[in-house]
């Protein structure tokens, strides 16, 4: 029920945190973001990788597909 941002990162051999819900801050267009991110599994999907979201907190951000944001941990 909350709006997410799916994370792929750029770089093939970028270190992903284990499992676990993580305070982060998000860079769009040069703004940043309060935000959580998720790290695990989607039981619902099928998918076998692990998905990482990140739900800015307070913001409705809109659609950014595609757009390349930045996360610090």
């Amino acid at each position: 029920g909350f709006p997410t941002l799916n994370i792929k990162p750029d770089y093939p051999a970028v270190l992903i945190p284990a499992y676990g819900v993580y305070c982060v801050s998000v860079d769009v267009a040069g703004k940043k973001y309060d935000a959580i991110c998720n790290i695990g599994m989607r039981p619902t999907f099928s998918e076998k990788e692990a998905a990482r979201e990140v739900h800015v907190t307070g913001r409705e951000l809109g659609s950014l597909y595609g757009e390349a944001i930045g996360l610090s941990w």
